[in-house]
């Protein structure tokens, strides 16, 4: 336990058996038994889920205590709200690639722009009047492709979704390949900032990124990874997702190939409110000699990182280990 916290052994005495009352399975994990794809149940003292659709549920625990076989039972019921109410008419903007204009399966009432290119530009002149108060949702069309060039910081909304429309595949989200140190430049996909949600202000800011495939250009069978000072980092896709503000962020469903630093990094800021990372259902390959996902959690006691059928599957002509400056050793 952390000072001022008492270690409590019903944690490790105790086990703890959930279910979310929703089924549902994970599809990115490979080699993996059927019976353990089940999304709707987890086990342990603190987990993590995520509901797919909206609809009332009842979720249920049961606490068995093998020793003395005593046992109890607690139900909780919830609804969850759907996305389309939440995000109704012009707070959802769906998204097309210049010269396409056809926005079939849009929400209704939904804004419909066009664009090549998504930066933070293009996402502050959709945020709304009362950025604390009003959910966003941008979605991208299915099927098509984009220059994810996604910089969050103040002037974007703070309750915001990323995510996709129509049918198909993914939209691709192809990641900047300008890093550049010298200059100040790191190419990444999805950047988001101290400033997001106010700097050092009283909101929590929510993002959620979902049913996206996000595309880098690094190659871990020819190219080397590196550390932060090196000139291989130059020309390459660094990160997917790098998070370096406080906020409850969920990435769910989502593809990630070709980033040379961490795919995926969350960074707090040391600061002391209470936030959430949660990484649901994600697949990731084509990562460099970083790491695929890295977090550090703020300082609350109730803070969480969480993955939860997730995949993360190396190249297999990648190299299998570096030397201190990342290059290939063997």
């Amino acid at each position: 336990p952390t000072p001022g916290e008492v270690y409590d052994p019903r944690l490790h005495r105790l086990i703890f058996l959930w279910d979310f009352g929703d089924g549902g399975s994970w599809d990115k994990p490979e080699r993996l038994l059927d019976s353990w794809r089940d999304s709707g149940v987890a086990k342990g003292p603190f987990v993590s889920h995520v509901y797919k659709t909206p609809g009332s549920f009842t979720v249920s625990l049961l606490v068995l205590e093998p020793a003395s076989g005593k046992w109890a039972e607690a139900r909780l019921d919830l609804t969850v709200a759907d996305p389309d109410n939440i995000f109704a008419g012009i707070n959802t903007i769906c998204i097309n690639p210049t010269d396409d204009n056809d926005f079939t399966g849009s929400p209704t009432g939904a804004r419909q722009i066009n664009a090549d290119v998504i930066n933070e530009a293009l996402i502050n002149a959709y945020a709304p009047a009362d950025k604390a108060g009003t959910p966003t949702r941008y979605l991208f069309k299915r099927g098509a492709s984009y220059t994810s060039d996604i910089l969050l910081r103040a002037g974007a909304p703070y309750m915001m979704t990323l995510g996709a429309y129509g049918r198909g595949d993914r939209p691709r989200m192809m990641a900047r390949t300008n890093t550049n140190e010298a200059a100040g430049n790191w190419a990444r996909a999805i950047y988001v900032y101290n400033h997001f949600g106010g700097l050092n202000g009283s909101v929590i800011p929510e993002l959620r990124i979902q049913d996206l495939n996000f595309v880098g250009n690094f190659d871990p069978t020819t190219m080397a990874t590196a550390p932060r000072d090196s000139t291989d980092l130059e020309g390459v896709s660094v990160n997917g997702v790098l998070v370096q503000k406080y906020a409850d962020v969920l990435i769910d469903d989502c593809i990630f190939a070709g980033f040379q630093r961490s795919t995926i990094g969350f960074n707090s800021m040391n600061t002391a409110e209470k936030v959430h990372y949660h990484v649901n259902n994600c697949a990731l390959t084509d990562f460099g000699g970083e790491y695929p996902i890295i977090g550090s959690c703020s300082e609350h006691l109730r803070s969480t990182i969480s993955a939860t059928g997730n995949s993360l599957v190396q190249n297999k002509g990648a190299p299998t280990t570096y030397d201190d400056r990342g290059d290939f050793s063997g």
